[in-house]
This record gives C-alpha cells, sequence and structure tokens, in this order.
C-alpha cells in the first residue's frame, strides 16, 4: 500500500564526494499515475537522494518523489484510488556497529490521490543479523496511515540462506492487521544475482 516510485524512462545524475553522495532524476513519470499520459511534458517527475556516512556505523540518506502536475487529477483518482500520489519524502538511517547486526528505521510522509488529496505517513523498524556466512534473519516492524481511509501494521520474519555467490533463498512470513482485519502473509522466494 506504500507508495513507492517505480522504473520509468528518463535522465539521472549521481555524484559522490567524500562521506556524502546522492542522485537527481528527471523521468517520464514517478507513480504512473498518468496512465497513457506518460511521457507528455505535464507528467515529468523528478526524484533526488542524498546519502551521508561520516558517521562512524551509521548510514543517513533523503529522498523525495515529485509528480508533474498532470500526474494526479480527479480523473486518474477516481480510476485508481489512492494508488496516485502527488509527492513522497522519505528517511532512512542505518546503524551497523554490532558485530554481525544491522539495525534500520525509515519514515515515509507523502500525499495520496488527487491534488490536495489525503495526507499519509508510514514508519519501518528493522534488523538483520547474519547468524554465520550462510544464514541470517530480518525482523520488520511496520506501520501505515492514510488519514481516516487506510491503516495497516505488519509484523515480518523472514530467515534467509545463501546457496551460493549467486543465489540466495528466503521464506517470508508477515502478521498484522488492515483496517482492523486479521492478514497473514507467506511468500518463498529465490534471488539469483549475475
Amino acid at each position: 500500500k506504500i507508495p513507492f516510485a517505480a522504473y520509468h524512462q528518463g535522465v539521472k545524475i549521481a555524484f559522490s564526494s567524500g562521506d556524502l553522495s546522492g542522485a537527481i532524476s528527471v523521468v517520464d513519470d514517478v507513480y504512473n499515475s498518468g496512465g497513457s499520459n506518460d511521457g507528455d511534458s505535464k507528467d515529468v517527475g523528478f526524484e533526488a537522494q542524498i546519502k551521508y556516512t561520516g558517521l562512524e556505523n551509521f548510514t543517513i540518506a533523503i529522498g523525495t518523489a515529485q509528480s508533474g502536475s498532470g500526474d494526479v487529477t480527479a480523473a486518474t483518482t477516481a480510476a485508481k484510488g489512492n494508488n496516485t500520489t502527488d509527492d513522497y519524502y522519505n528517511f532512512w538511517v542505518e546503524y551497523g556497529g554490532i558485530d554481525s547486526l544491522i539495525l534500520g528505521a525509515e519514515y515515509n510522509s507523502y500525499k495520496a490521490g488527487a491534488t490536495g488529496g489525503t495526507d499519509g505517513d508510514s514508519w519501518m523498524l528493522m534488523g538483520n543479523y547474519s547468524v554465520n556466512e550462510k544464514l541470517g534473519v530480518t525482523l520488520r516492524l511496520s506501520e501505515v496511515e492514510e488519514g481516516t481511509t487506510y491503516e495497516a501494521d505488519k509484523f515480518t520474519i523472514s530467515p534467509s540462506y545463501s546457496f551460493s555467490d549467486s543465489l540466495l533463498g528466503r521464506i517470508e512470513y508477515s502478521t498484522g492487521e488492515i483496517d482492523g482485519d486479521d492478514a497473514d502473509y507467506f511468500s518463498i522466494e529465490a534471488l539469483f544475482t549475475f
């Protein structure tokens, strides 16, 4: 349910200088909320991120994605509901100074629906522990809320096993509530990299 920018055509400029890095992108549309209008100049979207690693064992990142003025209209909201989004802000902090444990926290703020629509926000806390070179486990706790129209929380446990340098297997189980109703998810994934 939390809106994230997807893959689109565009131009990206990345930079890096010591502990500071970042990127700025101009894309045809950030959230595909313009439907068949993708590519129109009025649908141009913008994405930006800056990351700082100057504090020992910490990584801090701030990002934003902004839809063009033509992206989110009453018509697209009626067709797609609050999956359309005007603007999106993200804050991430990660700490890796405890042996094999990585801790992370994330906060998102966005506006869903047509311009002037519903304000939404979400947060996540996570921990990833490497038992050994092959086995790891991730725990996540997250919540999302969009005004009075949508509310959900979720707890996830996800053990993973590295079969080789190219193949990772992962099991994920999540439990929580969506608008007061219990919800459970289970998945088995194989991730191949090359």
